[in-house]
């Protein structure tokens, strides 16, 4: 036995991929600007997210599964439905093309990174941005929330040689005020 439980032809230039919290989808984005949601058993296709104009480099589902957010060098991020396929909102405020774009765990939050040196914290209902977060001398390369959603860790390519800088900064603080006034 290989050890592959499905396997299905995918077309090329696809660049990420996630699966939901069930592991009942995957959803892949790709280098034509289009992300796809896939049922796992089956390889047929759930759903066509359209609407960026540059390649999908960042994709991932909401805890729940009804969403998916996606990251894109067209310097935006957008929220899906995934049922439908639909766009939800577009996150326009990045001035470089987004590296990857991520969901707090416990689905209020949205973190982006970017190659414009920044990270924006945006509210997952509203699509407002919430902070913009600077420091880094360079590209933004990857970003994470904790599991509680408190701090964003980021790396950057800001440093010489093969070392990056990891950046944790406390959004706990801003937040807290913004969303418990």
């Amino acid at each position: 036995s290989s050890g592959i439980n499905a396997e299905w032809p995918l077309r090329p230039g696809i660049v990420c991929v996630t699966f939901n919290s069930s592991s009942t989808l995957v959803a892949t984005g790709s280098m034509d600007t289009m992300g796809k949601i896939w049922d796992v058993e089956t390889g047929v296709e759930m759903a066509s997210l359209q609407g960026h104009n540059a390649e999908i480099i960042s994709i991932q589902f909401n805890s729940l599964g009804d969403k998916i957010v996606t990251g894109s060098f067209d310097n935006t991020v957008a929220i899906w439905d995934v049922e439908t396929g639909h766009k939800i909102s577009s996150l326009i405020g990045h001035r470089g093309e987004i590296s990857n774009a991520v969901i707090s765990y416990d689905d209020t939050l949205i973190g982006t990174g970017s190659m414009d040196k920044s990270c924006k914290v945006w509210d997952c209902r509203s699509g407002q941005c919430l902070e913009t977060l600077y420091g880094h001398t360079d590209e933004v390369l990857d970003i994470s929330f904790d599991h509680r959603g408190k701090q964003l860790l980021s790396v950057s390519a800001d440093a010489t040689g093969l070392s990056n800088i990891c950046r944790v900064v406390n959004i706990f603080l801003y937040l807290l005020t913004y969303l418990y006034p």
